[in-house]
C-alpha cells in the first residue's frame, strides 16, 4: 500500500496520469501556471471513469490544501487500482481531481496562488459577502497581534512560541479562531477570498463539464493535519439537524464528525468547503460530502505550519532563503508524514470510505 506514494509533486503527477490513461478514463488537464513561473508547471488534472450522463457520481478531490496533496494523489491511485478493470454499475460514475490547488501542492503551501484557503472558498461573494465578513470577527485582533509580532521576533521565534502566544494573548479559543478562516484580511491566515480563486473555477468547470446528468453525487475531499496520528477523521459541513447530516452518517458511521455543530469537537462554522462548492456547482443534485482529514502529528505543530506560512506569504521581509526553505521543509513533515504504518492506515480507511460511498450511490 505504500507504493502509491510519491515524494515529489512531479512524480505523483506522472504516476496518477498514467493509471488514469491505463484505466481508460477520459482525462483533462488544466493548466495553473501563474504569471511568476512555477516549476515544475503545476495542473489540474481530471479523470472521469464511466459516462459523463450518469445519474449518480463519486468526486474524490485531492490538494485543496497543497502539501496535502501528495496524500490525495496515492489515495486516488490506490482507488484506480481498486477499480482495476471492473464496470461500475451502470449509471454510476468516479470523477477524480488530481491537485485542484496545484500552486500550492507544487509549492508547498496550503494557499492557492491568489493566497485565499480554497476551503473557505466555496463561499456565495455574489449573495453572502456581509455574513461572510461578520463571521469570525474575534479574527480581527489576532490578525494585528500577528503582524506585530512578526516584526518584534525573529522567524523561528515567531512559530515556536506562536501556539502559547496566540492563547497568552487572544484567549483560549485562539486556535479554534485561526482555524475557522476569515473574510476580511487578505494579508491574514485563513483568508477565504472575496472572489472565487482559480482554482474553484477549475473545479467548477470539472464538475459541471463532466458530471451535467448527476443527481446524487459523494464527495470526498483528502486531506491531512488534524486528529489523532493516522486517524481518518470523517467531517461534515452540513448542519446538524438536515437530511444530509443524516445520510453522512448512514454511509459512512455515527463516528461523522459535523463541525459546524456546536456540541461537536470542532466549535466553529465552516462557510466555504468543497462539498458546498459541488452543491453550488450542481444546484439540482443531491450532495453527500465528506472531508477525510488524516491525522499527523500535535495541534501545536499545525498551528507552527499556519504560522509558518503566514510568514512566507505575508512577512517574506523578514526571511532569507535558508529560513524560508526550513520553514517549508517543516511544513511539509508535519503533513506529509513518511513512516510505512501511518501511510499504510492512510490507503485502508481510504479504500473503505471510497466503497461506502459507491454502496451508498447504489
Amino acid at each position: 500500500m505504500t507504493d502509491y506514494f510519491s515524494e515529489t509533486y512531479a512524480h505523483a503527477r506522472a504516476r496518477f496520469l498514467a493509471m488514469a490513461n491505463e484505466r481508460g478514463a477520459q482525462v483533462e488537464s488544466i493548466s495553473a501556471q501563474t504569471k511568476v513561473a512555477v516549476e515544475p508547471e503545476p495542473f489540474t488534472d481530471v479523470a472521469l471513469i464511466g459516462p459523463r450522463d450518469a445519474s449518480r457520481s463519486l468526486v474524490v478531490v485531492s490538494g485543496t490544501h497543497g502539501p496535502e496533496g501528495l496524500t490525495g494523489s496515492a489515495c486516488q491511485q490506490a482507488l484506480l487500482d481498486e477499480l482495476g478493470d471492473a464496470d461500475l454499475p451502470e449509471g454510476v460514475s468516479v470523477l477524480l481531481v488530481h491537485a485542484i490547488n496545484a500552486w500550492g501542492v507544487a509549492k508547498g503551501l496550503r494557499c492557492t496562488e491568489e493566497g485565499m484557503d480554497l476551503n473557505r472558498n466555496y463561499a456565495d461573494f455574489d449573495a453572502g459577502l456581509p455574513l461572510l465578513e461578520s463571521a469570525n470577527a474575534e479574527y480581527d485582533a489576532m490578525h494585528a497581534f500577528l503582524h506585530r509580532l512578526a516584526g518584534e521576533v525573529p522567524a523561528d521565534a515567531f512559530v515556536a512560541d506562536g501556539p502559547s502566544l496566540l492563547v497568552k494573548t487572544c484567549g483560549e479559543d485562539a486556535v479554534n479562531t485561526l482555524f475557522q478562516g476569515q473574510y476580511r484580511h487578505a494579508d491574514g491566515v485563513g483568508f477565504g477570498g472575496f472572489v472565487r480563486s482559480a482554482a474553484r473555477r477549475r473545479f467548477e468547470h470539472a464538475v459541471t463539464r463532466y458530471l451535467p446528468a448527476s443527481e446524487k453525487v459523494a464527495v470526498v475531499d483528502l486531506h491531512t493535519g488534524l486528529g489523532p496520528h493516522g486517524t481518518g477523521l470523517k467531517l461534515s459541513a452540513v448542519e446538524a439537524d438536515s437530511k444530509q447530516a443524516a445520510r453522512a452518517k448512514r454511509w459512512y458511521g455515527d463516528d461523522v464528525i459535523l463541525i459546524n455543530d456546536p456540541a461537536s469537537n470542532l466549535p466553529y462554522r465552516v462557510f466555504g468547503a468543497t462539498s458546498v462548492g459541488v452543491a453550488r456547482a450542481l444546484p439540482n443534485a443531491q450532495i453527500v460530502g465528506l472531508t477525510l482529514e488524516y491525522g499527523t502529528f500535535e495541534v501545536d505543530g499545525l498551528v507552527r505550519c499556519i504560522l509558518a506560512e503566514f510568514l512566507i506569504r505575508h512577512r517574506r521581509e523578514g526571511l532569507d532563503d535558508e529560513i524560508e526553505e526550513k520553514l517549508k521543509r517543516d511544513i511539509d513533515a508535519f503533513f506529509y508524514p513518511t513512516d510505512d504504518d501511518w501511510r499504510r492506515r492512510v490507503i485502508a480507511q481510504a479504500l473503505t470510505v471510497f466503497s461506502q460511498a459507491l454502496a451508498g450511490l447504489g
